[in-house]
């Protein structure tokens, strides 16, 4: 197996699906070699579904995804290369799952700061959210790449 870029938000079922959704297009689209992509939620159903706003906003920027909700376990923390959070709640979370000597592999997907939780909110709010991802996603696992 190679690196493992773990996307992280409250239920697993918006933002850090379509995080996980717009990495997997990013990895097999820009050929970046040795990822895998995993997301989990700190207070995640496990087997809930990917809401459906989410899923419209990945199939309107033509992305292909399935999944269904994870619950964030130390042993997924632990063996992601790096940790991508949506807000600084969840890398609080996150930082409770692994050794203080890999807290730097723990962010936040976006270094200005939190992304909201668009659950209940219009299709547009979605669609935002999927566009600051699909801005951000890229550059932040090239430069994580590199870092490797």
């Amino acid at each position: 197996m190679g690196r493992v870029a773990l996307f992280v938000c409250t239920g697993n079922t918006c933002r850090s699906q379509l995080a996980h959704g717009i990495a997997n297009h990013v990895l097999a689209t820009q050929a970046i070699p040795d990822w895998e992509c995993e997301s989990a939620g700190v207070s995640a159903v496990p087997g809930d579904p990917v809401n459906p706003k989410a899923m419209v906003t990945l199939r309107s920027s033509g992305i292909e995804h399935s999944g269904s909700a994870k619950l964030l376990t130390a042993e997924l923390a632990t063996k992601a290369t790096v940790i991508f959070c949506m807000t600084q709640k969840h890398l609080d979370a996150v930082l409770k799952f692994i050794p203080e000597s890999s807290a730097s592999k723990a962010q936040l997907i976006d270094p200005a700061g939190d992304i909201d939780d668009p659950i209940n909110q219009s299709q547009s709010v979605y669609n935002e959210v999927g566009e600051r991802l699909l801005a951000l996603i890229p550059k932040r696992l090239a430069k994580y790449d590199q870092e490797q």
